[in-house]
């Protein structure tokens, strides 16, 4: 789409038959703000590297209640679990982050294979039946955990199917890194969830304060490895990112002793001084056999091949 910043895309369960990929992308629109929308694209069967622009079809448009809203590139991550359902994060800096109707601040989850309100053009997916409110005429029904500032860049263990977050704090407010387990749906993991709809209180696994003993500007959420390194199975990487730095401080902590609400001590979380050569990262990934890999503002990849 002209001028629309690609947020982050996402790969169907079933790709190898349906051949779709999902793309969370924010959309200019004239003389109004800006909107966030979710989409698909089909592969072509001749190279399914490339999608068709053509076969584009619509799950999800939200118009944004105020134009600072959009401006941040971290948020509205997608991403599919072990249930099928996608996922998605949502920025709390809308004033509908209070709005227990509303769908920002939060994570949603959603089921793309069928559609609930047909006679909505904005909303073309279903209501999980588990979801928390699925039948809640006051709490969003698309809601899966609340309480975020601006939780952005994500990704979901492929072994436990647990779902991380980096969540962007708002001005001086730390930045965190939350575990959310399956069974964890109706969370509220902190001051911004709407009290009226989530009760069932958490909080982060991992914090970067500012000016603290792990100073930090801006969290970047990564990814638990799975790969074929032994040395670092089982840690979930993660960033301190700057803006005006030519590096970032990447760090890791032991996935299998995080718990919810309890913050691990420092001496679990290691500095992984090996990615300075990578530069200033702007995003973590994992191919499918669990490889890690960081892109850096250059557009530069990397592999981990080694600790």
């Amino acid at each position: 789409a002209e001028g629309a910043q690609l947020r982050s895309i996402a790969v169907s369960p079933n790709f190898r038959s349906d051949r779709l990929v999902y793309v969370s992308l924010a959309r200019p629109t004239p003389n109004t703000n800006p909107t966030w929308e979710i989409r698909t694209y089909r592969a072509l069967a001749s190279n399914l590297a490339q999608a068709d622009p053509a076969s584009a079809n619509t799950i999800l448009i939200k118009p944004a209640l105020t134009q600072a809203a959009t401006k941040t590139q971290r948020t509205n991550w997608i991403g599919f679990g072990p249930d099928n359902f996608l996922y998605a994060t949502q920025d709390s800096r809308e004033t509908g982050a209070l709005n227990p109707s509303g769908r920002y601040g939060r994570v949603i989850r959603i089921d793309v294979n069928r559609d609930d309100f047909p006679g909505d053009a904005l909303r073309n997916y279903g209501i999980p039946s588990t979801n928390p409110y699925a039948t809640s005429t006051t709490c969003a029904p698309e809601a899966w955990v609340d309480g975020f500032y601006t939780p952005g860049r994500a990704s979901i263990d492929r072994r436990t199917g647990n779902l991380w977050i980096g969540d962007v704090g708002i001005q001086n407010e730390p930045e965190r890194f939350i575990l959310v387990r399956q069974g964890d749906g109706g969370a509220n993991f902190g001051p911004l969830a709407d009290d009226t709809c989530n009760t069932n209180i958490s909080s982060e696994v991992a914090r970067l304060t500012h000016g603290g003993s792990l100073d930090t500007n801006e969290a970047l959420g990564g990814f638990v490895y799975r790969g074929p390194l032994e040395s670092i199975q089982g840690q979930y990487f993660f960033a301190d990112i700057t803006s005006f730095l030519a590096t970032s401080a990447v760090y890791s902590l032991p996935a299998d002793r995080a718990v919810p609400s309890q913050l691990l001590p420092l001496s679990d979380i290691t500095t992984r001084t090996e990615f300075t050569a990578a530069g200033r990262l702007v995003a973590f990934g994992e191919d499918i056999s669990g490889n890690l890999y960081v892109l850096n503002a250059a557009g530069e990849i990397y592999v981990v091949v080694g600790a």
